[in-house]
């Protein structure tokens, strides 16, 4: 499985790993993760580790080299890779039940991180 290097994703952020604020940051992946399907804001993510909107968007973006809403965007296609091999979901089910505003912007997402479509990738990566 070969990641496509795109503009906004060239680095993939593990939390448990941060040096700078680790303690505030590794609570935000099981929220982020249990509200996946939900619209995830800059603010919601801030109240999770007890920051403003400001300085919570600051700091992560410093620690971790991508903004909020990239981490969002890639938590999204790690939970949509997971359904398309195990569930036999349409694309458009998958789109929803990862938060992605339609089947067209998830199609976008997945093909800038992976390199291919979701359709391609399932085929490809299907048992």
């Amino acid at each position: 499985m070969g990641l496509h290097a795109s503009w906004w994703i060239l680095r993939f952020v593990d939390l448990s790993i941060l040096e700078c604020d680790c303690e505030r940051f590794i609570r935000l992946k099981p929220y982020v993760d249990e509200n996946i399907g939900e619209p995830l804001s800059i603010a919601a993510m801030a109240g999770v580790v007890a920051l403003s909107p400001f300085h919570f968007a600051r700091k992560f973006k410093r620690c971790t080299a991508v903004t909020p809403m990239q981490y969002v965007m890639q938590r999204r296609v790690f939970a949509a890779m997971a359904m398309l091999i195990e569930a036999p979901w349409t694309n458009a089910q998958i789109a929803y039940r990862c938060g992605f505003a339609s089947e067209s912007h998830f199609c976008t997402a997945f093909k800038a991180m992976m390199g291919q479509t979701p359709t391609a990738w399932r085929t490809e990566n299907r048992p």
